[in-house]
């Protein structure tokens, strides 16, 4: 991709290495088009200002809503600082999802996140509700841990069949040791 930058001039950016599959995604994307509304106005600028401001020439590709902000683990190299703090209460991510949808009219997709999301208590209604406001693709990004260790969460996890967006760091003990703070292989398998 060929692009410019105002205080540097133009660059070539890498999409992809294997172009075959590159041309094949192509058949996936949405058009570009303007959002059906704009949710806050623009006052420092991107990326200060936080939200689709009417500066905004593109609608929204991935919505996330971040449910909580602690965590099941402690990694050192975690770069959303999770710990305890916030956890979103229903209503909130109903509000979240509606906003969405109006914005987004056919929003494609949502993404769950955190901290990690599946130590929410309503994280599977949550999910739920996404798909009955009628987003196609609702995600769940996760580090695992739940859906390896706890097998009526994964049952009813399996029910509701989001895609899972899972961490995973290599086959090896010392990788997951320097990057999660402990040997998670099992787990991961």
């Amino acid at each position: 991709m060929r692009k410019r930058c105002k205080t540097h001039g133009w660059f070539n950016s890498l999409i992809s290495s294997d172009s075959e599959m590159y041309l094949n995604s192509l058949k996936y994307n949405k058009p570009g088009t303007m959002p059906l509304g704009f949710s806050t106005e623009v006052v420092d600028g991107c990326p200060k200002d936080c939200g689709l401001c009417p500066e905004h020439k593109q609608h929204t590709c991935l919505g996330l809503i971040e449910v909580n902000s602690h965590c099941n683990l402690d990694c050192p190299i975690c770069f959303a600082d999770a710990q305890p703090g916030f956890s979103l209460s229903m209503t909130q991510v109903e509000r979240m999802l509606d906003r969405f949808v109006e914005l987004e009219g056919e929003p494609e997709v949502v993404q769950f996140s955190g901290g990690e999301p599946t130590i929410h208590p309503e994280i599977l209604p949550m999910l739920r509700m996404a798909f009955d406001k009628g987003i196609k693709v609702v995600m769940l990004n996760t580090n695992g841990i739940r859906i390896a260790r706890d097998d009526k969460f994964l049952a009813e996890l399996a029910d509701i069949r989001p895609t899972v967006y899972l961490q995973f760091d290599g086959f090896e003990a010392q990788t997951h040791q320097a990057m999660r703070g402990k040997d998670l292989t099992k787990d991961k398998m």
